[in-house]
C-alpha cells in the first residue's frame, strides 16, 4: 500500500509535465495586469475579414511555431534557457532572442542589441525601441473593453470583441481572431512600426505571459 502511494505521488507531476500546451513558466504578476483573459491557448488561428487563414500560433511546452504569410512561412521559437527563448526562420537563421524580465521581456539580436523592449505594468503594455523606454507605443484597455495602441496621442490600432471574435484594425492591417473574449496581445498584430516577424514574436510572448 505504501509503495502504491509513493508511485502515485511522483507520477502526478510527471503526467502534468508530459501534457504539453503553452508553457506558463514565464508567467508572473503580468498575468494579473489585465484581469481574467481566459485559459492560455495551445493553438490560435488568425484570419482576414473574408475568412482567409493568415497566421497560426501553436504552443507546445517551451516551443512555439508561428506560421504566417498565409501559412506559407514559419518561425520556430525554442526555449534556450529558463530566462531566454530564440526564434529562427525556416533557413535556421536567428530572427530574435527573447530575454524574459519580471515586468515583461526584450527582443534582441544575437549580440544582445535591443530591437524592442516590452514592459507590462499597471494595466498597460509599453513597447519601445530603447532601454530607457522613451516614446513608447502604449497598449491599454478603455472603459468599453476595447484595446487600443497609441503613440503619444495618435491612435494606431484598435482591437474589439463582438459575437465570438476579436477584430483588430490598424495601420498594419485588419485581423480577425475567433475568441471567447478580448485579449491585448492580438492588438499588436496591426502595429505598423515593427517588422512582421517581430510583431508575431511579441504577440506569441504576450499570449504566454498574460
Amino acid at each position: 500500500m505504501k509503495l502504491f502511494k509513493w508511485i502515485a505521488f511522483w507520477s502526478l507531476p510527471l503526467l502534468i509535465l508530459a501534457c504539453g500546451g503553452a508553457d506558463s513558466s514565464n508567467t508572473s504578476a503580468n498575468s494579473q495586469t489585465f484581469g481574467d483573459l481566459g485559459p492560455k491557448p495551445n493553438s490560435v488561428g488568425i484570419q482576414s475579414e473574408t475568412g482567409d487563414e493568415l497566421i497560426q500560433f501553436d504552443f507546445n511546452g517551451g516551443e512555439t511555431i508561428i506560421k504566417y504569410e498565409r501559412l506559407k512561412n514559419a518561425l520556430n521559437g525554442r526555449k534556450d534557457k529558463p530566462d531566454k527563448s530564440k526564434y529562427y526562420n525556416q533557413k535556421g537563421d536567428l530572427v530574435a532572442e527573447v530575454k524574459f524580465k519580471d515586468d515583461g521581456f526584450k527582443l534582441r539580436d544575437s549580440n544582445a542589441k535591443l530591437y524592442w523592449k516590452v514592459k507590462i505594468k499597471d494595466g498597460k503594455i509599453k513597447i519601445s525601441d530603447n532601454e530607457e523606454g522613451e516614446n513608447p507605443f502604449e497598449l491599454q484597455e478603455n472603459e468599453n473593453g476595447k484595446f487600443k495602441i497609441k503613440l503619444s496621442e495618435e491612435q494606431l490600432v484598435e482591437g474589439k470583441w463582438k459575437d465570438g471574435k476579436i477584430t483588430v484594425r490598424g495601420k498594419g492591417g485588419v485581423f480577425v481572431v475567433p475568441a471567447g473574449r478580448n485579449h491585448p496581445a492580438y492588438t499588436v498584430l496591426a502595429l505598423p512600426k515593427l517588422s512582421e516577424e517581430h510583431r508575431l514574436i511579441v504577440v506569441a510572448e504576450l499570449l504566454r505571459q498574460l
